[in-house]
């Protein structure tokens, strides 16, 4: 089943998902210092009302997003991106972000 995913251009992005009842983590290589901008494209494809799916998104070991709900946010079946700048200097990322929730 495909949704029609509103407020994009890109419904195929935004029509897949990846789950797990456990704790999901990526891991971006980065060996260029310099600044960046990560952005974390979200839709709710499953569930139907606020409150059923509520997460946390940290980089490391810093929460960078609070208690995000993308159904409270933009209902189901649309794009929703968050934007989160960094800097990687000295081996290390300095997060530039103001924590939202």
């Amino acid at each position: 089943m495909s949704l029609d995913i509103k407020m994009t251009d890109d419904e195929e992005l935004y029509q897949t998902e990846r789950w797990s009842s456990e704790d999901l983590h990526y891991d971006l290589p980065i060996s260029v210092h310099g600044k960046y901008v990560l952005v974390l494209k979200f839709s709710e494809v499953y569930f139907n009302s606020p409150g059923e799916k509520v997460f946390n998104v940290k980089i490391g070991k810093e929460t960078v997003i609070s208690e995000i709900d993308i159904y409270a946010k933009v209902g189901k079946a649309r794009a929703y991106d968050e934007f989160i700048e960094f800097e990687f200097k000295d081996n290390r990322i300095y997060l530039k972000v103001k924590i939202t929730k």
